[in-house]
Protein backbone atom coordinates (compact mmCIF):
# COMPACT_ATOMS: atom_id res chain seq x y z
CA UNK A 1 0.00 0.00 0.00
CA UNK A 2 2.76 2.30 0.99
CA UNK A 3 4.53 1.61 -2.31
CA UNK A 4 1.24 2.23 -4.36
CA UNK A 5 1.46 6.08 -2.31
CA UNK A 6 4.74 6.67 -3.08
CA UNK A 7 4.65 6.16 -6.72
CA UNK A 8 1.77 8.09 -7.07
CA UNK A 9 0.01 4.91 -8.94
CA UNK A 10 -3.92 5.52 -8.35
CA UNK A 11 -3.39 7.88 -5.30
CA UNK A 12 -6.79 9.66 -6.10
CA UNK A 13 -8.52 6.30 -6.04
CA UNK A 14 -6.50 5.09 -2.75
CA UNK A 15 -7.37 8.07 -0.75
CA UNK A 16 -11.13 7.85 -1.77
CA UNK A 17 -11.43 3.92 -0.71
CA UNK A 18 -9.12 5.21 2.59
CA UNK A 19 -11.69 7.46 3.45
CA UNK A 20 -14.54 5.21 2.28
CA UNK A 21 -12.96 2.59 4.64
CA UNK A 22 -12.92 4.71 7.37
CA UNK A 23 -16.37 6.41 6.64
CA UNK A 24 -17.17 2.49 7.31
CA UNK A 25 -16.73 2.67 10.73
CA UNK A 26 -19.68 4.99 11.85
CA UNK A 27 -23.26 3.33 12.15
CA UNK A 28 -24.81 3.13 8.67
CA UNK A 29 -28.24 2.87 9.42
CA UNK A 30 -29.89 6.70 9.48
CA UNK A 31 -30.41 8.81 6.31
CA UNK A 32 -27.96 11.59 7.44
CA UNK A 33 -25.26 8.71 7.03
CA UNK A 34 -25.96 7.96 4.05
CA UNK A 35 -26.55 11.75 2.45
CA UNK A 36 -23.26 12.57 3.42
CA UNK A 37 -21.64 9.62 2.32
CA UNK A 38 -23.00 10.12 -1.51
CA UNK A 39 -22.08 14.15 -0.97
CA UNK A 40 -18.87 13.04 0.10
CA UNK A 41 -17.46 10.26 -2.02
CA UNK A 42 -20.21 10.10 -4.65
CA UNK A 43 -22.08 6.82 -6.34
CA UNK A 44 -19.54 6.06 -8.97
CA UNK A 45 -17.55 3.57 -6.86
CA UNK A 46 -20.72 1.72 -6.33
CA UNK A 47 -22.12 1.39 -9.72
CA UNK A 48 -21.95 -2.04 -11.36
CA UNK A 49 -19.66 -1.46 -14.50
CA UNK A 50 -20.25 -5.04 -16.04
CA UNK A 51 -23.95 -4.73 -16.62
CA UNK A 52 -23.12 -2.10 -18.57
CA UNK A 53 -21.55 -4.76 -21.38
CA UNK A 54 -24.76 -7.30 -20.93
CA UNK A 55 -26.72 -7.49 -23.90
CA UNK A 56 -30.07 -5.82 -23.62
CA UNK A 57 -32.25 -8.68 -24.03
CA UNK A 58 -30.27 -10.17 -21.50
CA UNK A 59 -29.95 -6.70 -19.16
CA UNK A 60 -33.86 -6.77 -19.27
CA UNK A 61 -34.71 -10.20 -19.04
CA UNK A 62 -36.50 -10.48 -22.55
CA UNK A 63 -34.95 -14.00 -22.67
CA UNK A 64 -36.82 -14.87 -19.70
CA UNK A 65 -39.86 -13.58 -20.31
CA UNK A 66 -39.60 -15.03 -23.99
CA UNK A 67 -38.72 -18.66 -22.45
CA UNK A 68 -42.12 -18.15 -19.69
CA UNK A 69 -44.57 -17.03 -22.92
CA UNK A 70 -42.80 -20.14 -24.48
CA UNK A 71 -44.04 -22.04 -21.69
CA UNK A 72 -47.11 -21.26 -21.38
CA UNK A 73 -48.33 -20.83 -25.17
CA UNK A 74 -47.19 -24.47 -24.82
CA UNK A 75 -49.09 -25.48 -22.41
CA UNK A 76 -52.47 -23.37 -23.27
CA UNK A 77 -52.00 -25.48 -26.72
CA UNK A 78 -51.87 -28.76 -25.16
CA UNK A 79 -54.62 -27.73 -23.16
CA UNK A 80 -56.97 -26.75 -26.09
CA UNK A 81 -56.06 -29.73 -28.15
CA UNK A 82 -56.75 -31.79 -25.24
CA UNK A 83 -60.05 -29.92 -24.47
CA UNK A 84 -61.25 -29.94 -27.97
CA UNK A 85 -60.94 -33.80 -28.18
CA UNK A 86 -62.71 -34.84 -25.17
CA UNK A 87 -65.17 -32.49 -26.85
CA UNK A 88 -65.14 -34.13 -29.77
CA UNK A 89 -65.31 -37.47 -28.37
CA UNK A 90 -68.30 -36.67 -26.00
CA UNK A 91 -70.20 -34.77 -28.52
CA UNK A 92 -69.69 -36.79 -31.65
CA UNK A 93 -70.09 -39.83 -30.47
CA UNK A 94 -73.30 -39.19 -29.80
CA UNK A 95 -74.22 -37.45 -32.89
CA UNK A 96 -73.05 -40.02 -34.58
CA UNK A 97 -75.45 -42.91 -33.13
CA UNK A 98 -78.08 -41.12 -34.02
CA UNK A 99 -76.63 -40.62 -37.54
CA UNK A 100 -76.22 -44.25 -37.99
CA UNK A 101 -79.64 -45.19 -36.24
CA UNK A 102 -81.65 -42.44 -38.97
CA UNK A 103 -79.55 -44.75 -41.76
CA UNK A 104 -80.49 -48.11 -40.13
CA UNK A 105 -84.32 -46.44 -40.43
CA UNK A 106 -84.33 -45.34 -43.36
CA UNK A 107 -83.36 -48.71 -45.26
Amino acid sequence: MKWLEKNNFGKHQLSILKDIFEEKKHSPHDLGYWIDYVFKFGTEHLNAHYTQEVPALVRFDFDLYLFVFSVIALLLYIWIKVTLWLLRKCCCRSSNKSVNADKAKKD
